[in-house]
């Protein structure tokens, strides 16, 4: 069953969170930006060291602008160290192909009309041969 991120950007719009996907666990980022929007990075939780700041050595996928409705993990370079699903920024609110919005500040995370949703593979592909 496909699994909504449980964030609340409302008061950190820069926030590391731990996260499991496909029995992994990982270090979630996500953070704002003013000028190019939400970045998302995930790190290697066993590497990652919440002392200190530079945490480049952790560091699997990263610093990727989100975007509505597309999978985060589509560009990820053929690396074997991240999660073999699909990582989606989901608009609750999608009105047409015309009339779109980019997620804000405030309406990324939990109970926002943005949502973080994890499929499976396998999940993913199940949904795709429902809908031809």
């Amino acid at each position: 069953m496909a699994k909504y991120l449980n964030l609340d950007t409302e008061d950190t719009p820069d926030q590391y969170t731990k996260i499991i996907f496909d029995s992994v666990v990982y270090m979630l980022r996500i953070r704002y930006n003013d000028r190019s929007g939400w970045q998302l990075s995930l790190y290697d939780y066993n590497l990652f060291d919440e002392t200190t700041t530079d945490n480049t050595s952790a560091k699997i996928f990263g610093e990727t602008k989100v975007m509505p409705n597309q999978n985060v993990f589509k560009y990820n370079n053929g690396s074997e160290d991240l999660p073999t699903g699909y990582l989606i920024l989901a608009d609750t609110d999608y009105p047409d192909l015309y009339n779109y919005e980019y997620p804000t500040r405030y309406n990324l995370g939990s109970g926002k009309r943005f949502k973080f949703v994890y499929f499976t593979a396998d999940e993913y592909e199940e949904l795709i041969s429902e809908e031809t």
